[in-house]
């Protein structure tokens, strides 16, 4: 996730967060991660993820 100051990246998180509302799935702010959002950043936050005890079922990824 990049700068929520940054009005396109809170509005997707607030979006996010309706659709997790909508189907009664509770909301953890560990789950997100926060990114300078630059090249590197996409294999750092695949180690992020792998390196989990328990797995997401699936990723919100948004590239524009």
């Amino acid at each position: 996730m990049g700068d929520t100051k940054v009005n396109v990246y809170s509005e997707r998180l607030k979006g996010f967060k309706y659709v997790l509302t909508d189907h009664d799935i509770p909301f953890n702010p560990k789950d997100i991660i926060h990114s300078n959002l630059n090249e590197d950043a996409g294999g750092k936050i695949a180690n992020k993820i792998l390196s989990r005890k328990n797995l997401p079922d699936g990723l919100f990824i948004y590239d524009a």
